[in-house]
């Protein structure tokens, strides 16, 4: 039987759980390495954190990846989680060729994934291509979250059981998302409860963050759509344009902080502005009316 999202060597991957390789910061099955040093060039000037988790499975090629300082090596089933705020490799060096990545990210408690990014002789794209929601209330979703969480803060914890048991969960994840490609046919539309979870829990995070660091680039690439379909679809769920839902977000954030008696300059930094200048300006912008 076909399925409607991975093709026979993905699958091969995602089915068995002793191809997998976890990597993390809390725990790692691979050591790190000293990488070429064309890639050290690259890296030194591309890599960025961001204020949610991100979950990157290795389905083909080799390379590197960098997370928080420390350089792995990629092969098939190396999957690594990414936490809140850890630096990462931004994109991809243009001279890595020939592999195909699974990105899945956690926004808001809820997990979003869609068509692995591939480059194959030296061209990136997909013939298949697909987006699928895990919501806050899906058992393999949860299960993995709570894992992460809870291992992460767990420092007194067995190394060997932490890794059975975050490697269980990761299993239980890929498992799910290979089974709802089974259930579907190739090319089967998107539904309109799709769009309203992925908005939904975009929405969500940017109330969370205060839209830190946030436009509307960033939010499409998250929600894993072109930046005008995600335009139009934020506006159809909220009713509201992105920048607008950033502001109002910030403005709540504002007087959250301000009553919990930050003061201007450390409301800035919370915000991400470049400058408490910057914050003035836009606080008078918003605040004028």
């Amino acid at each position: 039987m076909k399925n409607a999202y991975f093709d026979d060597d993905d699958l091969s991957v995602m089915k068995s759980s002793s191809q997998l390789h976890i990597v993390s910061s809390f725990i790692s099955e691979i050591q790190p390495i000293k990488p070429d040093k064309k890639y050290r060039t690259w890296i030194n000037h591309n890599s960025a954190p961001h204020q949610h988790k991100e979950m990157m499975l290795v389905l083909s090629g080799t390379g590197y990846f960098t997370l928080n300082g420390l350089t792995y090596p990629c092969s098939p089933g190396t999957f690594f989680l990414i936490d809140s705020n850890e630096p990462h490799d931004f994109y991809y060096p243009p001279f890595f060729d020939n592999f195909r990545h699974l990105w899945i990210r956690i926004v808001n408690q809820t997990i979003l994934t869609g068509t692995p990014y591939q480059k194959m002789n030296g061209t990136a794209g997909n013939a298949r291509t697909f987006n699928y929601t895990f919501n806050e209330y899906n058992p393999a979703g949860r299960l993995l979250i709570n894992a992460w969480d809870e291992l992460a803060r767990n420092t007194s914890a067995d190394p060997e059981f932490k890794l059975l048991y975050v490697k269980h969960a990761a299993s239980g994840l890929l498992l799910e998302l290979c089974r709802a490609g089974y259930e579907l046919s190739s090319g089967a539309p998107r539904t309109e409860e799709h769009h309203k979870s992925v908005i939904n829990a975009i929405a969500g995070h940017i109330k969370e963050t205060g839209g830190k660091n946030l436009d509307i680039d960033k939010l499409a690439h998250i929600a894993g759509y072109s930046k005008f379909h995600f335009a139009r679809m934020f506006k159809s769920v909220t009713g509201l344009s992105v920048l607008n839902f950033i502001n109002l977000s910030r403005m709540d954030k504002f007087k959250e902080l301000s009553a919990a008696g930050l003061n201007k300059k450390q409301i800035s930094e919370e915000l991400g502005f470049s400058c408490p200048a910057a914050f003035s300006r836009w606080l008078k912008g918003n605040t004028s009316n």
